[in-house]
């Protein structure tokens, strides 16, 4: 309730980070009254993404809290309301969610806009294409027009070519997670980066602040000495391998070459040439001076031989014909996607995905708590073979190596140097200019 607006600014984002992922009735309350009734563009906008902050245990919430915020006559309303549903629904690619900030990416105000496609992109991060209907891929392509599109706003390509960035934050190999997808414990680091994140609203350079809250989604088995088996442990995921699968790279098109197409003599061409030379050199050998009758007589004996050529060299071109379409092979059926497939250790393995996963108890590296599923991060395993001499090989493990540590060769500084201002160069202009109105004086006198 404080006069100045930068205190109350800061007060929202503290009981934000206070109730962070607590789903508290009474802060939901405080922040949504703030929401649309504070005088401050800027402390209403830290209200409604204050909102994302405290529900981000029970995102479904989100949406439908902010529903109505995103019809708010105040611009910075519906730009936060953007923002609050993308992060809590980051990485889940919730259709509803999608079709809420649809109608924003066309909105009036340019940063409105800007927070649609973030908040999208944020969505859609670890996607496949064929999530949501495939909507995913018209959705790289409206990046990709906006980027190119040169009447549209700063504002709103800015806002495509970072929801660019996001999409493919990590190798898509990260999300957007505030808490530890197993325990539900709040990632400090996390929470941390996303506040200083959203503050490059006033200062630009923190936009570099967003991969401290991203976190990677792996599947990884680690013996007690935490070495990792690369057989004999692998994970059964109940979905077909594209429903979770790396998005395709974009190709550039590749200019066809128009090719020379080299005629090709047909078999018939040939025989019909043969049968012409024949017909010429019958008529050549029957003679000039032969008569009228004997000349009929020829004619009728080379049409009807003519005729059964013709026959005989159809007959000859059908077979042709058929030997080729027998030796045409037919076009391979599509084979069925399997509806399950393995994960290998270590693998990469996404927040929704971890839902179809299970253990495989018939493998010789079991888990500590085989009743419990499989999800995102370390699992502790324990050797169902009893190690003996002649087993005990460490050939099918590996080890996870550490960080390395060694301290990076700092860059030479410069060399010294002394700085002297240049000189003026409007000196020679004053002087002329005096000089000129010497003379004009000198004239005046005369006259």
């Amino acid at each position: 309730s404080d006069r100045d607006p930068i205190l109350r600014y800061g007060a929202q984002y503290a009981l934000a980070l206070a109730y962070c992922g607590t789903g508290s009735n009474k802060a939901i309350k405080v922040l949504l009254h703030t929401a649309v009734s504070d005088v401050s563009d800027d402390v209403r906008m830290a209200a409604v993404l204050g909102v994302a902050f405290v529900l981000y245990k029970t995102p479904e919430r989100v949406p439908q809290l902010v529903k109505l915020l995103l019809e708010s006559f105040n611009p910075h309303v519906r730009y936060a309301s953007c923002m609050a549903v993308g992060i809590a629904m980051a990485g889940t690619g919730d259709a509803k969610s999608i079709a809420l900030l649809e109608p924003m990416m066309d909105d009036m105000t340019d940063y409105v806009r800007q927070g649609a496609l973030m908040g999208t992109a944020m969505i859609y991060m670890q996607q496949s294409d064929m999530s949501n209907n495939k909507k995913i891929r018209s959705f790289r392509e409206k990046l990709g027009s906006i980027v190119g599109d040169k009447h549209q706003s700063i504002l709103t390509r800015m806002g495509a070519i970072l929801s660019k960035g996001i999409l493919d934050a990590g190798g898509r190999n990260c999300c957007l997670v505030l808490g530890s997808p197993r325990n539900g414990f709040t990632k400090m680091t996390s929470v941390v980066g996303l506040t200083l994140w959203l503050q490059h609203w006033h200062w630009y350079p923190l936009l570099h602040m967003f991969p401290l809250m991203l976190t990677p989604t792996y599947s990884i088995g680690l013996q007690k000495d935490f070495k990792f088996p690369k057989k004999g442990f692998e994970l059964v995921c109940h979905s077909k391998p594209s429903a979770f699968a790396y998005p395709k790279k974009l190709e550039e098109k590749k200019e066809e070459k128009k090719k020379r197409v080299e005629t090709v003599t047909l078999s018939t061409t040939a025989k019909n040439k043969a049968r012409l030379a024949r017909k010429k050199a019958k008529q050549e050998a029957a003679g000039g001076g032969a008569s009228a009758m004997d000349i009929d007589e020829s004619e009728k004996t080379t049409g009807t031989a003519g005729v059964e050529d013709d026959k005989k060299d159809d007959a000859d071109t059908s077979m042709e014909v058929d030997e080729s379409a027998a030796a045409v092979e037919k076009p391979k059926k599509k084979e069925p996607e399997p509806t399950e497939f393995q994960l290998a250790n270590p693998s990469r393995m996404t927040l929704a995905q971890s839902q179809f996963c299970a253990f495989d108890l018939g493998q010789r590296y079991r888990p500590i708590l085989p009743e419990g599923k499989p999800n995102v991060g370390v699992t502790i395993l324990t050797d169902s073979k009893a190690a003996t001499a002649a087993d005990d090989d460490d050939d099918h493990l590996g080890a996870v190596k550490p960080p390395s540590m060694e301290p990076e060769g700092e860059l030479a500084p410069p060399e010294p140097f002394e700085w002297a201002p240049p000189p003026p160069a409007a000196a020679p202009a004053a002087e002329s200019t005096q000089e000129k109105k010497e003379d004009g004086d000198a004239e005046m006198k005369q006259d």
